[in-house]
């Protein structure tokens, strides 16, 4: 599975409202960890994937439900997001991400790198934002847009292993990051958001999950 890690063991925890029947618009999630909290929603017609979110080690990993991707496998087409309290050790958004490059290319032999223009239009708390697409010859597409706040880098990744597949579910992953909000990177704050967050959704449950990078 096409799956970055970074050369940490960090603690990242989510959130998320366990009953199914509930809207779109209320079936968020709740990524944080220390020093990063932030929020994103589960597109239309695609589903949080906990089982194998777990499996690789990381918190939020949705793609497309079964009966969408008829011929194709659940790892064929998924968004995840994630968030590194790297900068507590002194790491930049530049080394986070010349060290991702370099960890991509290492393992996708002939692959182009290219920077795409973008914008976030989100909350305040986003320092800088950066969108990399990731082409393989051999078909893969993989987007990662890079998040810097004052304590942490957050990742959000699109990938699809054709460009069949990129393109049709590309204006999904457009929408899930028009949605993207980042809400606080402090502990105080974070804590008191949650907790307010679990009175309004009772259904809602916190999953702790270690991440070995370097895998």
């Amino acid at each position: 599975m096409k799956i970055k890690f970074f050369l940490l063991i960090l603690l990242t925890l989510f959130a998320f409202d366990s009953n199914p029947t509930h809207a779109n618009e209320t079936n968020y999630y709740y990524v944080y960890g220390r020093n990063h909290l932030f929020k994103v929603y589960t597109p239309d017609n695609w589903i949080n994937d906990i089982e194998l979110a777990h499996s690789v080690g990381i918190a939020v990993l949705f793609h497309p439900r079964l009966e969408v991707l008829k011929n194709s496998q659940p790892t064929d087409i998924y968004i995840y997001a994630q968030g590194w309290d790297v900068k507590a050790s002194g790491a930049t958004l530049e080394q986070f991400i010349k060290e991702d490059t370099q960890r991509f290319k290492s393992q996708h032999q002939n692959s182009i790198v290219s920077q795409i223009p973008f914008k976030y239009e989100g909350h305040d708390g986003i320092i800088k934002a950066v969108y990399n697409r990731f082409e393989q010859l051999n078909g893969l597409y993989e987007d990662c847009v890079y998040f810097e706040t004052d304590k942490s880098v957050i990742t959000v990744v699109y990938s699809g292993v054709n460009a069949a597949l990129y393109s049709r579910f590309k204006p999904t992953f457009d929408e899930f990051l028009s949605k993207f909000q980042f809400v606080s990177s402090d502990p105080a704050t974070i804590a008191k958001i949650l907790e307010e967050d679990k009175k309004l959704r009772p259904n809602a449950r916190s999953y702790p999950i270690r991440e070995n990078k370097g895998q």
